[in-house]
């Protein structure tokens, strides 16, 4: 039974649905990658306690979350997102985007999925822009 004071960081992480499993959590805790107020954590069974700011990275996101409360369960997403409070900057827009990332998103060259065989007249700006890298 969990205990409304204190709970297992693997299992708070797993509860706000910050990772799929536990084990993945307990991982991230072995491998020392997570910060419970600055302090580096060396094991899964670390107890936190509501107030406390925990800061990780995940999938290259970095993460800062203010623990608000403990959780009884696994719930849905939206139960999870209230165990916590977003740290985090706001993105600034403009800033960080890749000019290669943006030029290849405009290309005739990507296309979404599920748009069908392209046209004519894309086929024939695919081919005017292979043309250019080769």
């Amino acid at each position: 039974m969990v205990n409304t004071m204190k709970q297992r960081l693997d299992q708070w992480l797993w509860h706000a649905r910050f990772f799929k499993s536990r084990s993945l959590a307990a991982v991230l805790c072995q491998k020392k990658q997570i910060l419970v107020d600055g302090e580096k954590i060396k094991k899964p069974s670390q107890l936190i306690i509501s107030g406390q700011t925990l800061k990780f990275k995940k999938a290259q996101e970095d993460f800062i979350v203010k623990v608000v409360s403990l959780a009884q369960r696994r719930g849905p997403a939206l139960e999870a997102q209230d165990l916590y409070e977003d740290l985090r900057p706001p993105p600034e827009l403009g800033k960080g985007i890749d000019p290669i990332k943006k030029a290849m998103t405009q290309s005739p060259a990507m296309r979404e999925g599920g748009a069908g065989r392209p046209t004519k007249r894309e086929r024939r700006k695919t081919d005017k822009l292979k043309d250019v890298f080769e």
